[in-house]
């Protein structure tokens, strides 16, 4: 497991450096969304402030985005908002899966019943 680990950190970090310089908005979401999966890794593996770093830079690409990549900044949102309560940091956490809920209920709709 400890391989496979290690090869999926190498190819998102690959990925990452593709896709750091890029103009095209699509290929800017999909970095934002990379660094959200580095992040991922990170969180796994203990590294708590390395994941909160890549998951507000991700933010901060997703909001210069606007709405076209408002599903993804509420998935974002709700990873940093994660990392934040699992560190005890609920002052923190909070206002972070307010902002996510409303995105996605503004963006998809309430969901059906």
């Amino acid at each position: 497991a400890e391989g496979r680990l290690a090869e999926a950190k190498a190819n998102l970090k690959k990925t990452l450096s593709a896709l750091e310089a890029k103009a095209d908005p699509l290929l800017k979401e999909l970095y934002a969304v990379t660094l959200r999966f580095y992040a991922d890794l990170l969180f796994e593996n203990k590294k708590y402030l390395e994941a909160e770093k890549e998951l507000k830079k991700a933010v901060s690409i997703l909001e210069k985005l606007g709405e076209e990549a408002s599903v993804q900044m509420a998935y974002t949102l709700a990873d940093l908002c994660g990392v934040y309560s699992f560190q005890g940091r609920f002052a923190e956490a909070t206002p972070l899966i307010s902002k996510a809920m409303k995105v996605l209920l503004e963006t998809l709709g309430p969901e059906d019943d």
